[in-house]
């Protein structure tokens, strides 16, 4: 008989609807439950895509056994970590309080009022490698509530206050200057693997945030750290060569071996990278692994209303990154089939005597990054993936999240008009259509389908998506749906000169606010980004004090923790140069305007902003004083608030940018 996660929106919930653990989903009656019975919660986060969370549930969530236990001991909860970002980011804050690290399968034990005492992540069925069998960590945990309830919550009370002070402790604000940045620069240059790129040892997670910052600096070697990167990890295992995506990470330093779960905020923010490194460099790799990772976007993860979808498993047929492996003599005979050479396998790094384990990971040969448009490749590329096509396909979770939509929304934009490819922009207007109809509409949630609170991530995520294709498009209704979000957060999630990750009356121990990145940017960073681009096109103070705090805050731990904290290193840079508007006047549509726009937003000019006539209301301290030309559309560029001459023409359009670059 299936259990109270049947009816959940989430699938990854749905996926335990037949253990039988007795599951509630996190909310009031649970820990009510908890109370009226007088035991522990035990609370397990997990999520769809997370391998190790399939093991445990087949392990341990199946066993009746270990049921019995967790049913007769305790009230258990189940959460999707990414419908409940917040949920997590409180019970992972304890989690590495109490272990000094942190994972999924979360798994915690609370007393019933929600306080932590006991946290780990994955523990086996039997105890092996060290670990104790999961069914003798529940005997102990629940003996130990039975046997002093009172100290188990006096440890769970000790933790809150711990944690609570960690949280204040993140608020202590230190000006910026540009020794700050400077600091980060080299201190993430120290660490930078100068033959596989990155900056850490195995395992190795792509660093989206820190890459932005860094390609975006003035410093060669800052940037040729970035390209290098990138570089590195467009040719490995970590990036799908045959289908594009890219998977949440690798196990060994050289990005070859990947974990194969892919989610849709990784695949995002490696596309806008792609252009951004194609635009700045010129390499053809750089814009091949672009339409690769844009491919696997628009074809694989995008539902019918235009939305993305969250992420695909690691798994298919019950086995990690099954459909992605290849013996060697299969992919012979795959091009065979197609009359192409034998050859052409080593071009994805593929051998008889295999990359992994005896099979083959498909990797992009460094001789053929600048080849991948060859006719042999792309036929060699599209015959194997077609046969990859007829395997087992991982698991899609196709809940529909507006942060993760928000990020896919920003970076198709950018990757549009830096590629001059309108696909990417027309499919990022797509996207974005249900979110604007719901921020209008005052009904805007965390997922599209209407679960889970609306969270500080969501509006920062989705504002800036929504800013960044009005500089694609120069359509009023995203810039008014990026003003509406940026007047949100300021209203609701903020506090005393603070950005908070949710709004006050969350119901969870404590407010949370995040300063460092994880997968995806810190929330309080690009909600402050959000609000310093919103401020200076609006001049509107609140933004401006809202933008600076947060980033004051986030300057001591990002000097010294650069690969942390990335996206507010960002963000300083952006706060520190001088506010940069092209702001045009004349008909949208017009040949001659479109041609003054293309000028800045064929430029890789990541602190530079858009605004045309018709932003209207609001945008005055721009518009004013400024107007066409004779009638002819015409562009100002201004450098705070002090503009050049206008002119009609783009090529003096670009020879201003030039100047101004």
């Amino acid at each position: 008989m299936a259990n109270r996660l049947s009816t959940a929106v989430s699938p990854y919930l749905r996926q335990h609807a037949d253990n039988p653990v007795d599951w509630w989903q996190w909310g009031p009656e649970a820990f009510r439950e908890a109370e009226r019975r007088n035991v522990p919660v035990l609370l397990s986060i997990g999520y769809s895509a997370c391998h190790w969370c399939h093991v445990m549930a087949r392990e341990s969530f199946s066993d009746p056994a270990t049921a019995r236990i967790m049913n007769e001991n305790f009230v258990s909860v189940k959460v999707d970590r990414e419908e409940r970002p917040d949920v997590d980011a409180i019970y992972m804050a304890a989690l590495q309080a109490l272990t000094g690290s942190g994972g999924w399968p979360l798994t915690a034990v609370l007393t019933p009022s929600g306080k932590p005492f006991f946290a780990g992540t994955y523990w086996p069925d039997e105890a092996r490698h060290g670990l104790p069998a999961f069914r003798d960590v529940l005997q102990a945990a629940s003996r130990a509530w039975r046997d002093d309830a009172a100290a188990a919550s006096s440890t769970a009370e000790d933790l809150r206050v711990h944690l609570g002070g960690q949280l204040m402790a993140g608020l202590r604000r230190t000006p910026v200057s540009s020794s700050t940045t400077a600091a980060a620069v080299r201190a993430a240059l120290a660490r930078h693997d100068p033959h596989n790129g990155g900056f850490s040892p195995a395992p190795k997670f792509p660093p989206h945030s820190l890459l932005r910052f860094l390609l975006a600096r003035p410093e060669p070697e800052a940037e040729a750290a970035a390209l290098h990167t990138i570089r590195q990890m467009a040719c490995g295992g970590i990036f799908d060569q045959l289908g594009g995506g890219l998977s949440r990470y690798t196990v060994d330093a050289a990005w070859r071996i990947p974990h194969f779960e892919k989610m849709l905020f990784d695949s995002a923010q490696f596309l806008g990278l792609l252009a951004s490194a194609w635009r700045r460099s010129g390499e053809a790799g750089y814009l091949g692994a672009a339409r690769l990772a844009a491919g696997w976007l628009l074809g694989s993860m995008r539902r019918g209303d235009g939305a993305f979808m969250s992420a695909m498993s690691a798994e298919s047929g019950g086995r990690e990154g099954g459909h992605y492996l290849w013996d060697y003599a299969e992919a012979r005979q795959v091009l065979s089939d197609a009359g192409l050479p034998a050859r052409l396998l080593a071009a994805f790094g593929m051998s008889p005597e295999g990359n992994f384990d005896g099979l083959n990971i498909p990797r992009l040969d460094p001789g053929w990054w600048a080849r991948t448009e060859e006719t042999e490749f792309t036929l060699a590329r599209r015959a194997l993936s077609d046969a990859r096509a007829r395997r087992e396909a991982p698991a899609v979770d196709d809940k529909v999240l507006t942060s993760w939509n928000g990020l896919a929304i920003e970076n198709l934009s950018r990757a549009g008009r830096l590629l001059a490819t309108g696909d990417y922009v027309q499919a990022a207007r797509q996207a974005a259509a249900p979110f604007l109809d719901r921020l209008h509409g005052n009904s805007l949630s965390h997922s599209l389908d209407g679960n889970g609170p609306l969270l500080l991530e969501d509006l920062a995520f989705l504002g800036n998506g929504l800013l960044e294709l009005y500089q694609a498009t120069l359509d009023p209704a995203t810039l008014m749906g990026a003003r509406r979000a940026a007047a949100m957060i300021a209203g609701d999630y903020s506090r005393d000169g603070a950005l908070y990750s949710t709004t006050a009356d969350n119901g969870l121990l404590w407010r949370p606010r995040e300063q460092s990145d994880s997968g995806v940017p810190a929330d309080t960073a690009e909600a402050a980004r959000l609000l310093l681009r919103l401020g200076r096109l609006t001049d509107d103070g609140l933004l401006l004090r809202l933008a600076t705090g947060t980033i004051e805050a986030a300057a001591a731990p990002a000097a010294a923790q650069p690969d942390l904290l990335g996206s507010s290193l960002f963000v300083m840079d952006e706060y520190l140069a001088p506010a940069t508007e092209l702001v045009l006047f004349g008909d949208r549509t017009d040949d001659a305007l479109l041609r003054l726009a293309a000028e800045l937003q064929g430029r890789d000019l990541p602190h530079a902003l858009l605004l045309h006539e018709s932003a209207g209301a609001g945008f005055e301290a721009l518009l004013t004083g400024r107007e066409s030309l004779n009638g002819k559309p015409t562009a100002w560029l201004c450098r705070d608030r002090s503009c050049l001459l206008p002119v009609t023409d783009a090529a003096a359009l670009a020879g201003q940018l030039d100047g101004d670059t």
